[in-house]
């Protein structure tokens, strides 16, 4: 005859969850109830981690948004999308990527993308297609990475010694 297993108590379930790595309040409530626990023990027990401090949602997002910024060159976009994927709460995305990204901190961050993803090479004077072909495929680069499109428009151009109006494609 088969055992039931035992049913584990939901504070065990988050601590164990949390043991692993830091989990936004949004990632524990739906892990919890993904396991079958009611809404008034999810409630409760994400009120005791957050009254431990095991859980803070404002300090998760800070450190995510600060680390994919520094280490990973995320843009501001990849990075809110990150966020929101983990379920932090919107303003907090918000103050998050404001502290990550603060006053031209897009446009050097970018400027640093470039010249680690794309090392300078000697253009061919001759050949303007493939002049225009490298700026199309750094700028797709820079935009992938959640740089919004002027800021890597901006950067391609400056990247090349050019200015920004002579757009060569790059709209």
């Amino acid at each position: 005859m088969a055992r039931t297993p035992a049913r584990r108590s939901p504070w065990n379930d988050a601590l164990t969850m949390l043991a692993r790595r830091d989990l936004t309040e949004g990632e524990v409530r739906a892990r919890l109830d993904k396991r079958g626990h009611g809404a008034d023990e999810v409630e409760d027990v994400v009120s005791r981690l957050r009254a431990r401090r095991l859980l803070d949602d404002a300090r998760l997002a800070r450190e995510a948004a600060r680390g994919r910024a520094e280490r990973r060159l995320d843009g501001p976009a990849k990075i809110r999308a990150h966020l929101r994927r983990r379920l932090v709460p919107e303003d907090l995305v918000e103050i998050a990527v404001g502290e990550a990204f603060p006053e031209g901190a897009e446009a050097q961050r970018a400027r640093a993308v470039l010249a680690r993803i794309a090392p300078r090479r000697r253009e061919d004077p001759s050949s303007d297609e493939a002049l225009r072909r490298r700026r199309e495929r750094e700028f797709r680069r820079l935009v992938s990475r959640g740089y919004s499109f002027e800021v890597a428009r901006t950067a391609v151009f400056e990247r090349r010694g050019e200015a920004a109006g002579d757009a060569g494609g790059l709209r």
